[in-house]
């Protein structure tokens, strides 16, 4: 939805309720999943913060414009939590679901709807220092949004349920500052045109990372740690590490059975 209210936004209605229903629960165990639209297009920017940054001379102030609202809406929502005396008990986890718009991600290679770290690559932050966040960590390691769930169970103190099938890992020892989860590789699969990626599925396994794509079966082979733009395809160069990547890529997708 576009509805505006004066120089009100969406966003800023999503983050009454999660405030109100924040006041309203604030004796109880809580979870507040507060999902914007923004960043995204079409844009949705307030009037006055585009002529911000319209004076500022940027070239894309409608975005720049959404980018501060968001942040503006994450600040009321942490002052929230410190005027309701939440805030020493609680984790705030900030992300995104998928990489930005093209004209956003340089030096990222393409954007949201590939497999490219443009489309993929997001921030993540976490806050919580009355459960044991360590300020100032940071972390370069690979982590996927099916993470946070046995992550916040664990960061609560509570067991998972028997029932669900945990397909991910906690990093709560990495947020307190031990060790990484050290797992082996992490896949993405997008079998479909969205965004015009085109059908595909990657492995990344240390430093390297391997892109098959669906229409004509090739892969092509990336170190990220030397080639974060992913700029040079080493799939002929190294064939023995574009092998490698390749069978465990294939031994993931027989075990999960994603659609094609």
């Amino acid at each position: 939805s576009r509805r505006k209210e004066g120089s009100r936004t969406t966003r800023d209605s999503f983050t009454d309720e999660a405030i109100a229903f924040m006041e309203k629960k604030r004796e109880e165990p809580v979870f507040v999943y507060l999902a914007y639209h923004a960043v995204h297009s079409p844009f949705e920017a307030k009037p006055e913060l585009v002529t911000k940054y319209k004076q500022k001379g940027g070239g894309d102030a409608e975005y720049a414009a959404t980018v501060e609202a968001v942040d503006q809406n994450v600040g009321r929502v942490m002052a929230a939590l410190k005027r309701l005396q939440l805030d020493e008990n609680t984790l705030v986890v900030i992300t995104s679901d998928n990489g930005g718009n093209r004209r956003n991600t340089a030096s990222l290679r393409s954007g949201k709807g590939s497999l490219y770290e443009g489309g993929i690559r997001v921030p993540a932050m976490v806050w919580g220092p009355g459960l044991g966040v360590k300020a100032g960590l940071e972390n370069d390691e690979a982590i996927l949004s099916m993470d946070f769930y046995p992550t916040i169970l664990e960061m609560a103190g509570l067991k998972p349920d028997p029932a669900h099938k945990l397909d991910r890992v906690s990093f709560a020892a990495t947020l307190r500052g031990g060790s990484s989860p050290g797992r082996e590789a992490v896949f993405w699969h997008f079998p479909c045109y969205i965004g015009g990626g085109g059908p595909s599925s990657a492995i990344r396994k240390g430093d390297f990372k391997l892109i098959e794509f669906f229409e004509d079966r090739r892969v092509e082979l990336y170190n990220l740690a030397a080639d974060p733009g992913e700029n040079e395809d080493l799939a002929l160069s190294l064939p023995a590490k574009a092998k490698e990547l390749y069978g465990d890529l294939q031994s993931w997708q027989r075990e999960t059975g994603p659609p094609p």
